[in-house]
């Protein structure tokens, strides 16, 4: 991997950020179930916080209760060496203009069973939002299914969104749940990976995976859930895998159904992929389409290029000496663009989504070496006194050795007070 020095021009970048943009957090609010932060659960720290505030997440030896935020701005990050593990998460009702972030979290819905009816939920969902979700590092799964009745045997998804404006997903695992094992009278369908429905989505480095279906006995297996299932939306997806999930074992009755597709289209859903691979689960059965289309003709578009990828630290508090680093192709030049708020604005001339804001900061990191990657190092600047922490977006725009110019994948950038101790 090659060094570049450190540059000037990225430190001087990351300062002008701090000293231009408009999501200053008046506080960070601590999660930690040991008692040594602000709140043990999530839910109370998001009750307390004002928008625009900042929530780190302390790792625990128990998942953290299942949450709602419901039109209230803020960035959740786990703080830590290991993803803190929370139960679902529900984001909703954020108006034109405003941001939620989670970053570095594990997420799964809960899936347990009572006397009456088994409690069962998708992972994360997202639901009207006029805002800009933004999840990176995340590990999210839907609920399992549960051997009971009444439905509850089928897996659930992990990330639902619907009637969502604006959600970037970057370096991300995505799976369904799994359905539950039957001796014979029904069949238990895996939970999809995701469902997208009238909503604008883009993937970046990510993977989703339809849950496996459930075993049979006396009936076919069933099928495994849809990697993703996009419906009358917009997805751009950029080095990312969409995998069905495998059918589950059968034991005396074959299976007439293939195996689940990566991909399934509906209703005039617009698709832009590149460096993304489909491929239909496996299991006892025939293979499946890797990519299907149903009901009103749909768009899907291979973009026919490479991924080009920037990473940043989840948390980087201020004065301290950290990295980024820019995976692409031998010779990339990159300039790196940084703005205070995110956007989704697909740009066909640039194979990408335009993610950054109004009137984002530039200068350039540098160029790939010859095994196509970058790391540079900055100090980060200081914070601003009479505020805890700003959080900014960055993303990549690459001339290519043939002269081409493209975008690529984006990252969050969250800079905290020196006054905030780490866990």
């Amino acid at each position: 991997m090659k060094h570049a020095p450190w540059i000037g021009g990225f430190g001087g970048l990351l300062a002008l950020l701090l000293a231009t943009t408009s999501t200053w957090s008046q506080s960070v609010l601590v999660v930690a179930g040991d008692g040594s932060g602000d709140h043990l659960q999530l839910q109370a720290a998001i009750s307390a916080a004002a928008a625009g505030d900042v929530i780190l997440v302390r790792p625990h030896t128990e998942r953290y209760d299942f949450a709602t935020l419901d039109g209230k701005p803020l960035t959740l990050v786990g703080d830590g060496d290991v993803r803190p593990e929370l139960e679902d998460l529900r984001i909703r009702n954020l108006a034109p203009g405003e941001v939620v972030t989670l970053r570095f979290l594990d997420i799964e819905g809960r899936s347990a069973p009572t006397f009456f009816l088994p409690t069962q939920f998708v992972g994360l969902e997202l639901d009207d939002n006029d805002g800009c979700v933004w999840l990176e590092d995340l590990v999210v799964a839907g609920a399992n299914g549960i051997p009971k009745w009444g439905g509850s045997e089928t897996g659930w998804r992990g990330l639902d969104v619907d009637d969502s404006a604006c959600v970037v997903v970057v370096d991300t695992e995505v799976v369904g749940g799994f359905g539950a094992h039957s001796v014979g009278g029904s069949t238990y369908l895996g939970g999809d990976g995701g469902l997208l429905t009238n909503s604008r989505v883009a993937l970046h480095g990510c993977t989703f995976t339809g849950g496996r279906g459930g075993d049979e006995v006396l009936h076919p297996a069933a099928q495994g859930g849809i990697g993703i299932d996009c419906t009358s939306s917009e997805l751009f997806t950029s080095g990312s895998s969409l995998i069905g999930g495998d059918t589950g074992d059968v034991f005396l009755l074959p299976t007439s159904d293939p195996t689940a597709s990566g991909l399934v289209v509906r209703d005039g859903a617009d698709v832009q992929h590149l460096a993304t691979t489909f491929a239909s689960g496996g299991g006892q059965a025939t293979p499946g389409p890797p990519i299907e289309a149903t009901g009103t003709p749909s768009i899907v578009e291979d973009l026919d290029d490479d991924h080009r990828a920037i990473k940043t630290p989840a948390v980087v508090r201020e004065l301290t000496r950290a990295h980024v680093s820019y995976s692409g192709e031998p010779g990339d030049l990159v300039l790196l663009s940084i703005a205070s708020t995110p956007d989704w604005a697909f740009v066909p001339a640039l194979k990408g989504v335009q993610h950054l804001g109004a009137a984002p900061v530039q200068a350039i990191l540098g160029t790939a070496g010859a095994d196509g990657t970058l790391v540079a190092a900055f100090q980060s600047p200081r914070v601003p006194a009479g505020t805890d922490a700003a959080t900014g977006f960055a993303q990549a725009v690459v001339a290519e050795t043939d002269g081409g110019i493209r975008l690529g994948a984006p990252s969050s950038i969250l800079i905290v007070s020196a006054s905030i101790p780490g866990p």
